[in-house]
């Protein structure tokens, strides 16, 4: 089974909130309005994804590192709990979601295609299996 990608889940919640809602005898609810509100602002930068800087990064434990390190020092609160990895137009996009202690989701989406490229290059056999490996579990051809 392929994971989800995390567009397609955002977007089937808020499909799912607004269908629900109209097949209801009142208007949309306050409680739905604001659900959708907060997913449209958790899902802001996925037209523009986060580039990480990619110098320095070697191995595939480095490049987690990374991404956990923006997460917490951008995010204040937020830990992560799931990703999903796409490639469109070339490039390779990793969607993450993270939540904070009150289940407030925020989805950060990462142009990884810099890094990705320089860990299949690499001369280290472990470091370029384990990229491969790590794309293979999304069913992304590299």
């Amino acid at each position: 089974m392929k994971p989800a990608n995390i567009k397609i889940i955002i977007t089937t919640c808020i499909f799912s909130i607004f269908i629900s809602s109209s097949y209801s005898d009142q208007a949309l609810p306050v409680q739905n309005k604001v659900e959708i509100e907060e997913l449209k602002e958790s899902v802001k930068n996925m037209d523009n994804p986060i580039i990480l800087d990619h110098k320095g990064i070697k191995t595939f434990e480095q490049l987690e590192n990374l991404i956990d390190d923006y997460i917490r020092k951008n995010h204040d609160g937020q830990v992560l709990r799931g990703s999903s990895l796409s490639k469109e137009n070339g490039k390779y996009i990793l969607t993450c979601a993270t939540f904070n202690e009150d289940d407030k989701m925020l989805i950060l989406a990462f142009d990884v295609t810099k890094i990705f490229n320089k860990l299949l290059k690499s001369s280290d056999k472990k470091t370029k299996e384990e990229i491969k490996k790590y794309i293979a579990s999304f069913d992304i051809e590299s």
